[in-house]
């Protein structure tokens, strides 16, 4: 009997052990399931909150739209929705206007320059990144809209190989070497154009052409009668007698891009509307320009103004060069002072002697300002918030 009574005591307590060990391992797996079933609602928590953010952040920033914004980023990372190529795809969209009207006013060999001149900035941008072993970055169209923008300054009868020069040391020097699309200082393009227009000056500035006149897709410089600039080197020593009409249609000699007022206009209006420039610099740009060459006027009434105005390069540069997303100011106060000190640059280059280059150097001039002024827009815009919010990094722009 006391063998059976602790065989029977022997079960029990393996029955009871048996019971307090399952009991213990349910405990121990229903505890891990609530744990991870709480860190997987973390995470999905998390995740719909960066998700609501960066919709939220994507949706707030918008081009041209951040009047209080102090973002430290370089041009142009601040996001907008857009990618690179589409942003560069408008600028193209908005110089077609000039480009046509040039190609009706001086015939096919336009389409020539400007063919040349895109092939020379997209393998000078090729071959550098090949050289260096960088990322390849052709794919975002800059070397292309740097192309067509260096065939705009360009003479309809420019011998084809200035193009190529203009071309590789403005992709080279002020593109690559400042490390690639929007990190350069001045704007490829522009720097190009200068360069060949001071050391080749005789190969650029002699190859202007009476407009109708159609030229043939290869005809040779050295067979086209060329023509004086519509302004003299030395300002004001003769005025072009052609109508405001004709300055405005561009129905007058000229480079291929800045003939037609009108055309620049159009560009100008389209890139306003897809929010890829905005109104500051081009309008400061020419009206201090307008300003100061109506004041100081070295004719009675105003038809030295509008030639110098119309006449010249100064609506294409404040459109399409000044404005540029790189090397401009970001804030709007930095705009402002950038058109004015390019119009008050022109006008006093002009004044000396520079020549009818004279917007062209004064861009490349103000551009060396840019980032002071965005430093300096910077620090107005912090100094006039309230105190609780000048230790934030970041100010949310107006939607």
């Amino acid at each position: 009997f006391s063998e059976k009574a602790h065989e029977t005591s022997e079960l029990t307590e393996t029955a009871e052990y048996n019971e307090k060990s399952e009991s213990f391992d349910l405990s121990k797996i229903k505890q891990h399931s609530e744990i991870r079933t709480e860190l997987s609602v973390r995470k999905s928590k998390q995740s719909d909150a960066v998700k609501a953010t960066d919709k939220k952040i994507r949706s707030a920033v918008k081009p041209m739209r951040a009047k209080k914004g102090i973002a430290v980023s370089d041009a142009p990372f601040i996001t907008c929705g857009e990618s690179a190529w589409r942003i560069t795809l408008d600028i193209i969209v908005a110089m077609l206007p000039s480009l046509i009207w040039a190609v009706y006013v001086f015939g096919p060999r336009i389409i020539t320059v400007t063919v040349i001149s895109v092939i020379s900035c997209f393998l000078s941008e090729l071959w550098f990144e090949y050289l260096v072993r960088r990322r390849v970055t052709v794919g975002d169209l800059s070397a292309v809209a740097e192309g067509i923008m260096l065939a705009l300054l360009m003479p309809a009868s420019v011998p084809l190989w200035i193009p190529v020069v203009a071309g590789f040391f403005g992709i080279v020097f002020a593109k690559c070497l400042f490390g690639g699309q929007g990190r350069n200082i001045f704007k490829p393009s522009l720097a190009g154009f200068a360069f060949v227009s001071i050391v080749l000056r005789s190969f650029v500035g002699g190859f202007y052409t009476e407009p109708m006149t159609r030229l043939l897709p290869f005809s040779s410089s050295s067979a086209v009668q060329g023509v004086s600039y519509p302004l003299s080197n030395v300002c004001g020593e003769v005025l072009p007698m052609y109508s405001y009409g004709e300055m405005f249609m561009g129905v007058r000699p000229g480079a291929i891009g800045e003939v037609s007022v009108l055309m620049i206009l159009l560009g100008a209006a389209y890139l306003i509307f897809r929010h890829i420039i905005s109104w500051h610099i081009p309008v400061c740009f020419v009206l201090s320009g307008a300003v100061i060459f109506s004041v100081f006027s070295l004719y009675p009434g105003n038809r030295f103004m509008m030639t110098e105005v119309f006449c010249s390069l100064i609506p294409l540069c404040a459109v399409f060069f000044a404005s540029d997303l790189s090397s401009s100011p970001v804030f709007s106060f930095g705009k402002l002072i950038f058109g004015i000190g390019c119009g008050i640059a022109t006008a006093i280059l002009r004044y000396s002697g520079a020549g009818i280059y004279s917007p062209v150097y004064a861009v490349l001039i103000m551009e060396l300002f840019s980032r002071p002024l965005d430093f300096l827009s910077a620090l107005i815009i912090r100094i006039g918030l309230p105190r609780g919010k000048r230790n934030r990094s970041c100010v949310e722009p107006e939607a």
